[in-house]
């Protein structure tokens, strides 16, 4: 969402923007302990019997191999973070903490999620020697990310790493005509037309057109299994699995639809009326409002509203809220006090010039109404 609304805003205001996705093979499974325990000494600042304990916590791990009931002899681990457990990402995070100041350096903005790290760069649509020059500056950022990889025992995946330009769509013959590559670590990188970031489908004009597709595209498979086993399943059994396995792809990163054409989410809509069908065993010619009230179903479009208000709230409310989440909120202060201020929480609206508008968090609520997104 985040990363999304940055590129927004910078459509909005005549630029586009230089992404990249970058790929690190087996991050989890090449760290170095000791350099992981001098990170939690010198930038996080635990010492004494804390950092014992995750000196204790990290040493003396075994692995073993199993192939057809025969046990190879133990190995010590001396690198590596078990995966799977809660302090996994965490040391990982630690462990790459000096790279937020090489990337900082390169005036590179960055966005991570455990070992997915995402770089951004916006040029002016107008200026093609600007748009080389922000090129240049992403492969210089790059090469010192990999030279400080390399040094610490990480490996960037150059294979892997994906690059997408993503402009107007007035612009999106002009630039793709160019035809130019990123390259990393002496490997060429074309710029490919989407790209999936964590789940969420980003398209080179950012139009959300593919990222629809394929929630709906997953909602239909997953309706159809459902429905091939649905005479042997009871109506509280398949609303549960309709829920885990339909429903919750319909809500994940449905934030970022926000302010898209009703023709677009009306697709959405219909694929969660044919959800809401399958559990009720409703016909197609009845109405369909009664069953998403008596399933307690948002329609999308509410759904979307929801979402955005209850991100909204915890930004402005909640203390452990990301701090790149509350400063995309920015609330109004009134010059003069009125009824309405005990009220309500209103936000500042930036000034905007096209449609991009729309699409933007920052922009989405102009008014929160904090009882109500307390009481959902």
């Amino acid at each position: 969402m985040k990363i999304k609304d940055d590129i927004d805003q910078g459509l909005d205001q005549g630029d586009g923007t230089l992404l990249v996705l970058l790929d690190l093979s087996a991050a989890f499974d090449t760290i170095d302990h000791e350099i992981l325990l001098d990170r939690l000494q010198h930038y996080i600042g635990i010492s004494g019997t804390s950092l014992q304990w995750f000196r204790s916590y990290l040493q003396n791990r075994e692995q073993s191999i199993t192939i057809d009931h025969s046990l190879s002899t133990p190995s010590k681990l001396n690198i590596g973070v078990p995966q799977g457990s809660v302090l996994g990402p965490l040391l990982f995070l630690v462990y790459i903490l000096p790279l937020g100041e090489i990337i900082k350096h390169h005036r590179v903005l960055r966005h991570g999620y455990a070992d997915d790290t995402q770089l951004y760069l916006r040029f002016p649509q107008k200026d093609i020697s600007q748009f080389q020059q922000a090129i240049t500056k992403l492969e210089s950022c790059i090469e010192d990310i990999r030279t400080w990889m390399t040094t610490n025992k990480l490996k960037l995946n150059e294979d892997k790493t994906e690059f997408m330009i993503i402009t107007s769509k007035f612009y999106k013959a002009t630039y793709q005509q160019l035809n130019p590559t990123l390259t990393v670590g002496g490997v060429p990188i074309k710029p490919v037309c989407s790209v999936r970031n964590l789940g969420a489908i980003f398209d080179c004009v950012m139009s959300m057109e593919g990222h629809v597709k394929n929630v709906k595209r997953s909602m239909y498979f997953h309706l159809k299994e459902i429905g091939r086993i649905r005479r042997y399943l009871d109506k509280d059994t398949c609303h549960i699995a309709v829920q885990s396995l339909v429903i919750s792809r319909l809500d994940y990163a449905n934030i970022m639809l926000v302010g898209l054409p009703q023709n677009l989410l009306h697709g959405l809509q219909v694929a969660q009326n044919s959800a809401a069908r399958l559990i009720s065993g409703t016909r197609r010619e009845e109405h369909i409002t009664p069953v998403l009230a008596s399933l307690h179903w948002l329609p999308v479009n509410q759904r979307i509203k929801h979402k955005c208000l209850s991100m909204a709230y915890k930004g402005l409310y909640r203390q452990d809220a990301p701090e790149y989440l509350r400063q995309l909120l920015c609330p109004h202060i009134s010059k003069r006090s009125l009824r309405s201020c005990s009220q309500n929480m209103r936000l500042c609206v930036n000034r905007t010039k096209n449609l991009y508008v729309q699409s933007l968090f920052r922009n989405s609520t102009k008014t929160v109404e904090c009882s109500s997104v307390q009481g959902a």
